[in-house]
């Protein structure tokens, strides 16, 4: 399955662990997952991802689910209730429209 990945954490070499296309916000510093991250995928529908990858020791997706712009958005477009959960990670995947 070809998936874009939407990597939420801090590791960004998460590029060279899987071979499909992946997404990491980028940033001198800390990663800040807010609407610019909406409007990125607004813009460029195309690249909305299949599956978004969560690193549980970084964001926690139960407080920032339904708060904000980028809470609101991952509630109305990702599976939120039916998430992959792993000590490490969670994935999360679009929701079945």
């Amino acid at each position: 399955v070809d998936d874009t990945v939407f990597y939420m954490g801090s590791d960004t070499y998460q590029y060279f662990l899987i071979g499909n296309k992946i997404g990491v916000p980028t940033s001198i510093s800390t990663p800040i997952f807010d609407e610019t991250v909406v409007t990125y995928f607004e813009k460029y529908p195309h690249k909305k991802p299949t599956l978004i990858i969560v690193d549980k020791y970084y964001v926690s997706l139960e407080q920032m689910a339904g708060e904000g712009e980028f809470g609101r958005w991952l509630s109305e477009n990702y599976d939120l209730e039916n998430i992959v959960d792993d000590p490490f990670i969670q994935v999360v995947y679009p929701k079945v429209k």
